[in-house]
């Protein structure tokens, strides 16, 4: 059996998270775990000894700092996080043209095929729970960043009669914001700071209606997930990876958590029920299709088709486009223009 390594982030091991990859690989592999940070620490030339006995090298999220280009393994790949590297451009990404790019955001793997890279797209479910069909008009809010606040939640339900529980469980470096008295009593407001078991929490989430994503962006979103494969509604801010998820008064609710306004609720029953079934018949895809992931990692790598205009920063070249004094010709204006309108840079 092939030696594979697999390394991720630390904070991965606490959540288990990448478990479901990890248990697909372990039936191919003979895997290796490594959530650590500390050997990103060393040279690139030590970093390829310590991956060299290895037949397969699996980088999640996070690849070694600024030596990326310098990583030499026949079979390497990279399973990039949305939230971790939407901002990323082009010039950027070029760093890793000798490694394959798994992508489970079917928008980053868009930008990455337009801009030429090796890169496979699978869209991951996970099994539906039991579906109940009745639970109280509850929403379920875990805060974990300060943008997604008790204020977010507060407009989007504005005029709703809903009971609100709180899950204080904040991400590390984020500060929680308590809900004043007036918001605890207008909404009923419970608490919890963790749970015992994942089933407590899972059967928390269970007796509400909605459930509000957590963060702005996703990697790939396992907490509302999970609660719309309960059959829970969803209220999501209207970016990847829930927007891949989430059709908008179908299965769950779009908004912009930026300037959230409150949600038109539709037909409570209707919406659960739709969530549910496509969570369903997600999965099924998923475990059809989910063995495509080894079959990519053993396909051979295809280097980067180097495309000629990503390589024109857009936002260096607007500043000398908005300062028209810098540009006497005309000419070289239209043609700024024009690759700003056939690229996809931002």
């Amino acid at each position: 059996m092939k030696k594979l390594l697999f390394t991720g982030h630390p904070y991965h091991e606490k959540t288990k998270s990448t478990q479901f990859l990890i248990n697909l690989l372990t039936e191919y592999y003979d895997v290796e775990l490594r959530f650590d940070d500390t050997w990103q620490k060393k040279s690139y030339v030590e970093i390829n000894k310590s991956i060299e006995p290895y037949d397969v090298v699996i980088f999640f999220q996070i690849l070694p700092p600024n030596v990326a280009k310098n990583i030499q393994h026949p079979n390497a790949t990279f399973f990039p996080m949305y939230d971790a590297s939407y901002t990323w451009r082009y010039l950027k990404w070029l760093k890793y043209g000798n490694i394959k790019i798994f992508n489970f955001s079917k928008t980053l793997h868009d930008k990455l095929s337009a801009w030429g890279f090796h890169s496979k797209h699978l869209q991951y479910f996970i099994q539906p729970k039991d579906f109940i069909e009745e639970s109280n008009c509850g929403v379920f809010f875990w805060q974990r960043r300060d943008s997604i606040n008790i204020n977010t939640v507060e407009q989007l339900f504005a005029s709703q009669d809903v009971n609100i529980h709180i899950h204080k469980s904040i991400d590390p470096s984020y500060t929680f914001k308590n809900p004043t008295k007036e918001q605890e009593n207008r909404f009923n407001i419970s608490y919890s700071t963790w749970f015992d078991t994942k089933q407590e929490m899972q059967e928390c989430i269970q007796s509400k209606t909605f459930y509000i994503a957590p963060r702005i962006f996703e990697g790939i979103g396992m907490s509302f997930l999970e609660a719309m494969a309960m059959g829970k509604i969803v209220v999501a801010n209207d970016q990847a990876t829930m927007n891949e998820y989430i059709e908008d008064g179908v299965t769950g609710y779009l908004c912009d958590f930026n300037n959230p306004k409150m949600v038109n609720i539709g037909n409570v029953d209707e919406l659960r029920r739709n969530t549910y079934a496509f969570m369903k018949q997600g999965y099924e895809n998923w475990e059809a299709r989910k063995h495509e992931i080894v079959d990519f990692i053993e396909s051979e790598n295809i280097p980067p088709k180097l495309q000629l205009h990503p390589i024109f920063d857009w936002n260096f070249l607007k500043k000398f486009i908005y300062r028209k004094d810098k540009w006497e010709n005309k000419k070289q204006l239209t043609i700024l223009s024009f690759i700003r309108i056939t690229t996809t840079i931002d």
